[in-house]
């Protein structure tokens, strides 16, 4: 009866006119099937925003899935690390750095993380027929209302300059950060995490400072499709942020030097290499603001370094050079100044 009222039976008929397929009747049913989910998501479901559950003992701060969406509990940005173990993908103070093995990481979580923490609280769209991701919920703070709403989103490097910029940035615009792993992630769940938490309704961003950083660094011998596909995906998430309405800013990727002492020849530009094709494929877009905090970085420690005075001491992964991912107080502030000096002149102040 719901296939008559819809019509689809007609329109297949007239697509198919062999009536004797064996799989035709299926066929009918999926068809009206996926319009009937349609339209109760367009009509049917809820207009207020859904409350999740969250485990306040581990520190959980409250969580509004916006419209339209459910509640849900995954890790979101830890997928390529330690992969092979799925223990390894549930606690944020364990398997951060590619150098832990699979058993490393399991007695890393048994160790160290809370009972109940295993998963992030987060927010899957009901509306996507496609996008079943588990996705990390909105923004913690609710946006301001009396001066511009500024985001960040990047990888470890921004997530460790963010509470500078945002001190820097505070009487100007409030500041927010998305810490994620790639372009295709962060456009994937860019319906969620762009909201804010406190009610599940959507931020009306006047800035978005973004990168593609280190985060998306592996596999780090790329092949041509794999380089394709990078800047697809960046270019598929910079449409999505432009369509906003947000003024914005790209970013450059950090320098990681152990690349290039320990990898082969032939595997020691990744970093260069992604840098110059990311900002090609956004300036092709029109996003014309580009932070090159890469030559921040070499402008204070040269073109090829080991240590460097701004350098985190990381050297207990590459014993040839203190300096790899990130950086102490000294270089947060640089490139937290490098930030903040693009978002006042975007904000034309």
């Amino acid at each position: 009866k719901f296939r008559r009222l819809l019509g689809t039976d007609t329109l297949i008929d007239s697509i198919f006119p062999n009536k004797q397929h064996s799989n035709i009747n299926m066929f009918r049913s999926n068809i009206a099937t996926v319009l009937l989910q349609t339209l109760f998501v367009c009509f049917c479901t809820d207009a207020e925003p859904v409350t999740c559950p969250v485990n306040k003992s581990a520190g959980e701060l409250p969580l509004t899935c916006p419209t339209a969406s459910e509640c849900c509990r995954s890790r979101h940005w830890g997928v390529n690390i330690c992969a092979e173990d799925s223990k390894c993908n549930v606690c944020a103070e364990c398997c951060h750095d590619i150098y832990s093995n699979a058993t490393m990481c399991s007695a890393c979580v048994a160790k160290s993380c809370a009972p109940g923490s295993f998963g992030d609280p987060g927010c899957r769209n009901n509306a996507s027929m496609s996008h079943t991701t588990c996705c990390e919920g909105g923004r913690p703070l609710a946006p301001a209302t009396d001066k511009p709403n500024c985001l960040l989103i990047g990888d470890s490097v921004t997530n460790g300059m963010f509470s500078l910029v945002a001190a820097h940035m505070a009487s100007a615009c409030k500041v927010q950060h998305i810490e994620s792993v790639d372009a295709f992630n962060e456009h994937e769940c860019f319906w969620s995490t762009s909201t804010s938490a406190t009610d599940g309704k959507p931020i009306q961003w006047d800035v978005i400072h973004y990168n593609e950083g280190l985060h998306s660094l592996w596999p780090r011998v790329n092949t041509t499709a794999e380089l394709a596909q990078y800047a697809e995906q960046l270019g598929n998430f910079t449409n999505a942020l432009l369509a906003t309405g947000a003024k914005l800013i790209y970013a450059t990727m950090t320098p990681f030097m152990p690349e290039k002492y320990q990898n082969p020849p032939y595997a020691q530009d990744d970093v260069e290499r992604k840098n110059a094709l990311a900002v090609k494929t956004v300036q092709a877009l029109g996003v014309t603001k580009i932070n090159d905090l890469y030559s921040v970085v070499t402008s204070k420690c040269g073109m090829v370094y080991r240590n460097c005075t701004i350098c985190d001491d990381e050297s207990a992964y590459h014993p040839q050079g203190e300096c790899g991912y990130h950086y102490n107080t000294q270089g947060w502030e640089l490139l937290a100044n490098a930030t903040a000096k693009y978002l006042f002149a975007a904000l034309d102040l």
